[in-house]
């Protein structure tokens, strides 16, 4: 019954057209008062949980990513990455690996180096003369 309490007044407030961070907070503060948990304790439970030393670093991680990619940092890795291995058969996926090694020994964090690897990247395979397809 809570839970969807909950998630009517997510969609009451999205068809309001509030934005969808705000809903979630209006709809998440509503489920906890519904469900009876102190409203003493919530502002106190909130800051406690962005104190997390995980939490903080992941925007400097972001950052870091940005930074790499706008002074062309990343850019001279896969230059480098692809004439280390690049020449083998089979040697873009193996240059991939050679760049995560190096952008992880550069972070100093698997979890930064797997967000940096999943964002969307634009693919330079055009530009080295191999046929697309």
């Amino acid at each position: 019954m809570l839970l969807a309490t909950v998630a009517i007044v997510f969609a009451v407030l999205i068809l309001l057209s509030m934005p969808i961070v705000f809903a979630l907070g209006v709809a998440g503060i509503a489920g906890l008062w519904l469900g009876g948990y102190p409203m003493q304790q919530l502002s106190s439970a909130l800051v406690s949980g962005s104190q997390s030393w995980v939490l903080l670093a992941i925007p400097a991680f972001v950052f870091a990513g940005n930074l790499m990619e706008r002074c062309g940092m990343s850019h001279a890795l896969v230059e480098l990455a692809r004439a280390l291995i690049g020449w083998v058969k089979g040697g873009l996926g193996m240059s991939v690996i050679v760049v995560a090694y190096f952008f992880s020994d550069i972070c100093g964090s698997k979890m930064a180096l797997a967000l940096i690897n999943f964002c969307p990247h634009p693919c330079p395979l055009p530009s080295d003369g191999r046929e697309s397809g």
